[in-house]
């Protein structure tokens, strides 16, 4: 008893456990993130005030008052960035993928599982989570695993949080669909061609959308009200646009194909992979179709990403197309920022790789008034590098997830 008592002491007293605890960062550059394009703003010598799990100021130290009794990190000579955002993993759901156990395995029964949500296999607790988070890497997009045509919907969380209730921020934020070799290699008759991959997917939206505008419809005299139907309700929300359609997929002829469906059904359409999207950045932006380039640096080691290459990113971008970046892994979301740094290699702004990794995929998710900026109200999803956040060079001082500051010293 003795011991529990001392142990809850320690809980209520240490710094970075008190999620009500004021906090001010001083010192540093600050890079709010706040523009959506053009040069990025950078605010040198400023304070980021953080109350509980918000963001109270950010701004000089005549705009932002700094509490009595607030706890001051430090952050002379270093960058201060809202949080990461990797739009595109399995954190959460893989924990070790050699052992099937750790994990939720593959829901690989069924190659048509809209209904399977990532939130009810999620594990937060684990140490991928942990890995991401010390990598400056604050919310996650993390979709269902297996090799079905359409896995499910996937969820966007925090990575602080030990149960799915406290880390996740979106429980049901997109719908996911596979075209290309990936989804051609599944053991099941279904989608053995391209064409036949695209025919099946609007098919079953078109059957959902049927089937939802008569399940809304009042039944007439001696009519049976249409029964509920769990995989239909689910492929019904894409249809009718309460879900973006997330679709994997590299190669340039199959981008085109789900553009064409994404009109023809008027669907909110999300490109992830993305390895040729390149080729049809003009398409993409006329359509105003984000794309998840996952990972950057895909190699052209097979037929579908022959035509891979460093400069996708910035032939997007440049095009007006909208980019995310991802690390498209589960183990490596701690390497966020080097995807970006890739990118820039590649030719795209530096500016605009810090966006891609921070607002764009909130943007593109519904989100952009929680995370991806440093902004009074925001989220308080914060990390300070001791030098620039896309320098090889650089390290993670601090990061904070929700208010909480990580109270390891094993950060990157």
């Amino acid at each position: 008893m003795r011991r529990a008592a001392v142990l809850i002491f320690a809980v209520m007293i240490l710094p970075g456990f008190a999620h009500g605890e004021v906090i001010a960062i001083v010192g540093g550059t600050v890079v709010p993130m706040r523009s959506s394009q053009g040069p990025v703003e950078r605010l040198e010598d400023c304070v980021v005030v953080i109350s509980g799990a918000r963001i109270a100021c950010v701004g000089t130290k005549s705009e932002c008052v700094i509490p009595a009794g607030a706890r001051r990190l430090d952050a002379k000579g270093g960058v201060v960035v809202p949080g990461f955002f990797d739009a595109l993993t399995q954190v959460g759901i893989i924990e070790v993928s050699a052992e099937p156990s750790s994990g939720q395995g593959e829901e690989s029964v069924d190659p048509l599982t809209p209904h399977v949500r990532a939130i009810d296999g999620l594990v937060p607790s684990g140490r991928v989570v942990d890995a991401a988070r010390r990598g400056g890497v604050t919310s996650v997009l993390s979709w269902p695993v297996g090799g079905a045509f359409v896995p499910g919907q996937s969820a966007i969380l925090t990575t602080q949080g030990a149960l799915p209730d406290a880390a996740v921020q979106v429980q049901s934020a997109a719908m996911h669909a596979r075209l290309g070799d990936d989804s051609r290699w599944m053991r099941v008759a279904l989608g053995q061609t391209r064409a036949g991959q695209i025919a099946r997917l609007r098919a079953d939206l078109i059957d959902a959308r049927s089937y939802a505008e008569a399940r809304r419809a009042k039944p007439r005299a001696g009519e049976t009200r249409v029964l509920e139907d769990a995989r239909k309700e689910a492929l019904a929300s894409v249809a009718d646009r309460r879900l973006p359609l997330v679709v994997h997929a590299h190669r340039a002829e199959d981008i085109l194909s789900a553009l064409r469906l994404a009109q023809e059904l008027k669907l909110r359409l999300v490109i992830a992979a993305g390895a040729e999207a390149h080729l049809v950045a003009n398409q993409l932006a006329a359509a105003d179709v984000p794309v998840i380039l996952a990972p950057v640096r895909v190699a052209p080691h097979r037929f579908e990403t022959r035509r891979a290459t460093l400069a996708t990113a910035a032939r997007l971008v440049a095009a007006g197309v909208k980019v995310a970046l991802s690390t498209g892994s589960v183990y490596d979301v701690r390497n966020l920022r080097w995807e970006a740094a890739f990118a820039v290699s590649g030719g795209l702004d530096a500016g605009e790789a810090l966006r891609a990794i921070t607002r764009r995929p909130a943007e593109i998710f519904g989100l952009a008034g929680e995370v991806g900026m440093l902004e009074a109200g925001r989220l308080a999803n914060v990390v300070v590098f001791d030098d620039e956040p896309l320098d090889i060079r650089s390290h993670v001082r601090t990061v904070i997830v929700r208010g909480v500051p990580d109270p390891s010293p094993e950060q990157r």
